[in-house]
């Protein structure tokens, strides 16, 4: 029940890291990736919210240097917080949502935004040994995503595309 929860809607381009159990941190998701960071043992957890898998030249000039849109300058800084939080790096266990195919080409970027997002993130987590345990990507739907800190667990919701037309 959410009503005794401290509820925490973070956006794209930021995160939020607890070891409140009362916490519960919510996002929507299109094309973006979602990471769920937690070490059980110590009881802390954190969730980010990326747009872009890593910076590059014609990117920097849309986006603050070092900002939470890219998926490198994200994690690394969730995993500072947990580690500052009193999280151990080998303890580190992630939940992966996101990557929806929700629109079909991003012009001012020419990739195919959710590939590569989600392509970068299950690298990222590999080459740092952080095991995935869930993740529920890809597909051509967003997603709504709460994250209970109590007990790590996940509620994702698919959300599917809907047209409204007068007649």
């Amino acid at each position: 029940m959410l009503s005794d929860k401290k509820i925490v809607t973070i956006y794209s381009g930021t995160y939020y890291v607890s070891d409140d159990p009362q916490v519960v941190i919510h996002t929507l998701l299109g094309s973006c990736i979602a990471v769920c960071l937690f070490d059980n043992e110590n009881h802390i957890g954190g969730m980010n919210h990326f747009l872009l898998p890593e910076e590059n030249p014609a990117r920097k000039r849309l986006f603050k240097p070092d900002s939470g849109w890219f998926g490198l300058d994200s994690m690394e800084a969730m995993i500072g917080r947990v580690l500052e939080l009193g999280g151990v790096f080998s303890n580190l266990k992630a939940k992966v949502f996101g990557g929806g195919q929700v629109v079909d080409n991003l012009t001012p970027f020419n990739i195919n935004l959710a590939e590569a997002n989600i392509k970068f993130i299950l690298s990222y987590l590999s080459e740092k040994k952080i095991p995935v345990i869930v993740k529920d990507v890809g597909g051509r739907y967003g997603r709504k995503v709460l994250y209970y800190l109590e007990d790590h667990s996940v509620l994702v919701q698919r959300l599917e595309k809907e047209l409204k037309l007068d007649v």
